[in-house]
């Protein structure tokens, strides 16, 4: 009876050491891993900061962005009024050119007659007139 008793016991004893090996190496995985959570916080909230930082950063480049946007629409509109304003100028600019060739086509003969009949003019009839004490009128001048 007493052999049988400590053969139970033995039993008992092999398998509580048995189990309790097991739940040794259960708590220190459980152990390791929680040490894993651990860095794993801590590396998160390191990218968070960098995230929170970087999110700034393309908040502000693309106010940058838009404001350059806007400008650029405001320098085309300008643009665009002042080809309006020129194009306007150019044309009247046209019509006055086509006004004052057609007046020059209508005075030109006059000036080739003028200045032929200056271009026939001696410098002995100068002399003469010159000479005279009290020129006619129109010689006058």
């Amino acid at each position: 009876l007493l052999q049988t008793c400590k053969s139970m016991y033995q039993t008992k004893i092999e398998s509580s050491s048995g189990q309790s090996t097991h739940l040794q190496k259960g708590l220190e995985k459980l152990h390791e891993v929680s040490q894993t959570v651990e860095q794993l916080k801590s590396a998160a909230e390191v990218k968070k900061k960098v995230l929170s930082e970087k999110q700034t950063l393309a908040e502000e480049a693309l106010q940058r962005i838009t404001a350059a946007m806007q400008r650029s629409a405001q320098r085309r509109q300008e643009v665009e009024r002042m080809e309006a304003s020129t194009k306007i100028e150019q044309d009247k600019n046209t019509e006055e050119k086509d006004g004052i060739e057609k007046e020059l086509a209508e005075i030109q003969p006059i000036l080739d007659a003028a200045k032929k009949a200056v271009g026939s003019i001696k410098p002995d009839h100068l002399n003469e007139i010159r000479a005279l004490k009290m020129p006619p009128e129109p010689i006058h001048d």
